[in-house]
Order: structure tokens, then sequence, then C-alpha cells
């Protein structure tokens, strides 16, 4: 199982500094993704599409800028994944 995790925000520059928690949050995952992208776009639209190409796991999750993974989480889907593969 490979995931990847976009952080796609928009707007001014409030929400790319709010952004810093929702990474943080990646970085704190007992399993680590495949890959993460924090992209700042026109449209929250466009930053996920943006991240989406960038993007290199089978599996995506996307984060706005406010939220937070919980503990965790990155090795619960992985073992979620496993069971309906």
């Amino acid at each position: 199982m490979s995931l990847s995790v976009v952080i796609g925000t928009f707007g001014g520059p409030e929400w790319v500094d709010l952004a810093q928690r929702a990474i943080r949050s990646v970085e704190l995952q007992t399993v680590e993704p495949e890959s993460v992208h924090h992209i700042h776009a026109a449209s929250l639209c466009e930053a996920r599409n943006l991240g989406v190409e960038k993007a290199t796991g089978e599996w995506i999750a996307f984060l706005d800028a406010d939220d937070e993974l919980h503990e965790g989480y990155v090795a619960a889907m992985e073992e979620k994944i496993k069971e309906i593969d």
C-alpha cells in the first residue's frame, strides 16, 4: 500500500500558514506516507488537481489547511487496505 497526502490551499497567505498544522500532523505519523504535497493555487480544485499530478501513491488522502490527521491514521488506513486487497 502506498499513500500520498495532498494538502490543498487557496486564498490569502494565512491559509499557507495554517497548512503547517496539517503538514505537521502528517510528519507525526508512525507510518510515513509515500509522498506529501502542499499546493497553494487559485482555487481548492486547482490545488487538489495539481497535487494529484505530483502524487506517487496508489491511494490519496486530501487534507485542507485546517485538517489534522489523528495519530496512527496512515497505519490504520494501511491495515484496512490490506483487508480489501
